[in-house]
Parts: structure tokens; C-alpha cells; sequence
């Protein structure tokens, strides 16, 4: 039976099977690439992605700073995919099989802001608390 290794971790799986059994990750003949995260430094990260993408500068830096997740490639074989993976290695990358990635971007974008109100909640508790205590020392 003819394998291929797992685009996620490398292991060997069968290519009928549906998912590996090493971490999970479906098996496809193609995949989606989501990009989630930075895992390096800013600066070169914005300038990393620019060049990978061809985009400007800014949009790099929008893209970067606002726009995660976002979806940067579709209907890629193995082979793109070790390729995206090694041009973006100081990136937090997600596979999806090939045709679910705007979903899975939707999916991932939800969960996000969702911690949103409770984070900004706690924050404003923290400085009503603070102002409180301010004003009573003075």
C-alpha cells in the first residue's frame, strides 16, 4: 500500500486513510492553509511574509496585526504545503482539507472574539477598581 507522510507531523499514513494516526490531522489530497499566529519576532515577521505574499509593507503589517486568522492558500498538494511551512517557519500554521478553509477561518475568527468582551470586561473592572482605591487614598 503506498504511504505518504503526514503534512502536520511527518508520520507515514496509509493515503486511504482518513486521518493520521500519529496526530489526527485528516488526510487530504490537497489542503488549505490557514495562518493563525506569529511565532517570531514582529519585525521579522512582517518583512518574512511580505516577501512570501508580494504584498506591501502595510498590508503586510494589517494582515499580521488584524486579520488573523486568515486564510493565505488554497487547494495545496503535500509539496506546497512543506513549501508554505518552510517559508513561513516562525508562523503558527493550520491545515485544513482543501475547500473547508473559509470555514475553518470563520470558525477560528468566532473564537477569538468571543474572548473579547470578557477580556475588555475585566479590564474596565480593574480600573473602576483601581480609581476606587486611588480615591480613597488621596
Amino acid at each position: 500500500m503506498a504511504c505518504i507522510p503526514c503534512p502536520e507531523c511527518g508520520h507515514s499514513v496509509c493515503r486511504f486513510a482518513a486521518s493520521c494516526p500519529g496526530c489526527g490531522m485528516p488526510m487530504a489530497s490537497s489542503y488549505d492553509v490557514i495562518l493563525l499566529g506569529v511565532a517570531e519576532e514582529k519585525e521579522l515577521a512582517f518583512i518574512r511574509y511580505q516577501n512570501w505574499a508580494g504584498v506591501s509593507a502595510d498590508t503586510a503589517r494589517d494582515d499580521l496585526l488584524f486579520r488573523l486568522p486568515l486564510l493565505i492558500a488554497q487547494k495545496c498538494s503535500y509539496e506546497d504545503v512543506k513549501g508554505i511551512q518552510e517559508a513561513l517557519g516562525g508562523f503558527v500554521l493550520k491545515l485544513v482539507p482543501a475547500g473547508t478553509g473559509e470555514d475553518a477561518v470563520k470558525k477560528e475568527g468566532f473564537s477569538r472574539k468571543k474572548l473579547f468582551l470578557p477580556c475588555f470586561l475585566a479590564c474596565l473592572t480593574a480600573l473602576l477598581v483601581w480609581s476606587i482605591v486611588m480615591a480613597f487614598l488621596s
